[in-house]
């Protein structure tokens, strides 16, 4: 399953993850679904959500108000999905693999993208990876990109392949 990221929603995941580095960031992700991709057209993040550096939750009230929102907005872009970062917290690294918890609230036919950011050890310029994922750094943070889904077949938890032209190739001062 491969993973279409725009400009826009890729800028607005890494300014949320760096922003509130050490605490966990989370937003929706907009766009549309095909047979064989996610293509992921804009990302919006939940400012009033509960973080701390281990978990995020959101604040069902606002997320309701943004849906209701997002029903008067004429557009082919729907919520596919939602984005989190997972921080490093002192010398433990975030990873970009689902928690448990990441798991259990995973629904059939959304796509799921976890911001692996940690503190950067050397500038690196952004490319894709081959295990799907996409990284580089940010002023001086590194992260990963991942895109996570359930395979309406066996209900597991699989990686897809992230791409995003935008992102690729920069070295983010």
């Amino acid at each position: 399953m491969e993973v279409y990221v725009s400009d826009n929603a890729f800028l607005a995941m890494v300014s949320a993850a760096i922003e509130v580095f050490q605490k966990e960031t989370l937003g929706i992700l907009l766009g549309y679904r095909s047979d064989r991709s996610y293509v992921v057209q804009n990302a919006i993040i939940y400012q009033t959500s509960d973080r701390s550096n281990a978990l995020v939750a959101r604040n069902d009230t606002a997320h309701r108000r943004i849906e209701a929102f997002l029903q008067n907005v004429a557009s082919h872009a729907s919520i596919i999905g939602d984005f989190h970062s997972h921080p490093q917290y002192g010398k433990n690294r975030g990873g970009f693999e689902p928690s448990a918890e990441d798991i259990e609230e995973m629904l059939e036919g959304g796509v799921y993208i976890i911001l692996e950011i940690n503190k950067k050890h050397r500038k690196m310029k952004w490319a894709y990876n081959k295990d799907g994922t996409m990284s580089g750094t940010v002023g001086d943070y590194y992260l990963k990109v991942a895109a996570w889904f359930v395979e309406p077949e066996t209900g597991k938890v699989r990686m897809g392949t992230v791409r995003c032209p935008f992102g690729v190739g920069f070295v983010w001062q």
